[in-house]
């Protein structure tokens, strides 16, 4: 295409090559090996962009093929560049995001599903406890049904398409009282996870430890709003005190991972990963869910103005409408 009143490809560049430089400006070694032969340098091209590889024009305007052996030299520089560059990086990338594939398994648990009261199989998961010791035995501890507490009959309280979340058990009730709490594996608040949760960190650097197919319990809550001030009457006087909002995790709440989840490292230990029942996470991943709605613009209005209603429906997105629960959980005789 050209110019109005001028004979200037729209598509050309600036810039005017000799043909010759294509071939003159390679090394000795690289000319023999294509039976390039040197040219002279007295022939000016323009350049096309779209034509760069095949077609040149010289000054008079006609058509100059540009060698094969040229193309082939750049090619070979450009393969032999990404190969010294790239490979290793890609390497080293999946060298990383394999860190929790490594782990050895001890135990294995399981759990029975059902959906709306239908039995749809059994979920099996690996535990890591020569490497995340506390929060793997505390996870078969609760699968077990230890000291009076169980993940029998509890509910998946969130399917995301990165994850499918337990609600755990909300409020601890153990059968010996305050004197078996201590016993519990990490007691009952997520305190005693957070040593291994940093260092796995230090462990597995600059790698996802939330990869699919891995089990974790949430020891963080990174969505958990800041204390709010609050005036309250004591003793005659007005204080104010820091109300949290929400209580923090009690470390029995625990997500499958479906897809690589970087963004739950900071928040989830992982504690193993799924070896059978891959079925019954694809029939669970298919349930029906609350939609998120959070490109609406009345709900970013409402949130924008701190309306309640926004942040208790912000809470229920993802919510399954149908009941998916744990009927059955314990530990496999045969896994250790």
């Amino acid at each position: 295409m050209l110019s109005a009143g001028s004979s200037q490809p729209l598509n050309a560049i600036a810039f005017k090559p000799t043909v010759a430089s294509f071939c003159v400006n390679k090394s000795a070694p690289a000319r023999k090996t294509c039976n390039c032969t040197p040219l002279q340098q007295s022939t000016i091209a323009e350049v096309h962009w779209p034509d760069i590889f095949e077609n040149a024009y010289d000054a008079a305007g006609q058509l100059v093929r540009v060698a094969a052996c040229h193309r082939r030299a750049l090619l070979q520089s450009t393969l032999f560049t990404f190969a010294a560059t790239s490979l290793p990086a890609i390497a080293t990338e999946e060298a990383a995001l394999n860190c929790v594939a490594d782990f050895s398994i001890s135990d294995k648990v399981f759990f029975d599903i059902s959906i709306d009261r239908e039995p749809v199989g059994r979920i099996v998961v690996g535990l890591f406890n020569e490497d995340v010791p506390v929060g793997a035995k505390r996870f078969a501890d609760i699968a077990v049904g230890s000291r009076g507490i169980s993940y029998r009959k509890k509910e998946f309280e969130r399917i995301t398409q990165s994850y499918i979340q337990n609600a755990g058990i909300r409020n601890f009730s153990l059968s010996g009282g305050v004197g078996d709490a201590a016993q519990f594996t990490g007691g009952e608040t997520a305190d005693a996870l957070i040593p291994e949760l940093e260092n796995l960190t230090k462990k597995c650097p600059n790698s996802t430890k939330n990869v699919a197919g891995a089990v974790s319990i949430i020891v963080r809550d990174p969505s958990k709003p800041p204390p709010k001030p609050k005036l309250i009457a004591k003793d005659g006087k007005f204080e104010v005190i820091e109300e949290e909002l929400r209580p923090d995790p009690n470390g029995t709440q625990f997500a499958i991972i479906m897809q690589d989840s970087p963004q739950l490292d900071a928040s989830n230990l992982v504690v193993g990963k799924v070896v059978d029942g891959f079925d019954v996470l694809k029939l669970m991943s298919g349930v029906r869910v609350v939609k998120d709605n959070t490109g609406s613009p009345y709900f970013k209005a409402a949130k924008l103005v701190g309306d309640t209603r926004a942040v208790v429906a912000e809470r229920g997105f993802y919510r399954p409408y149908s009941k998916v629960v744990i009927t059955r959980s314990g530990k496999l005789e045969n896994s250790s």
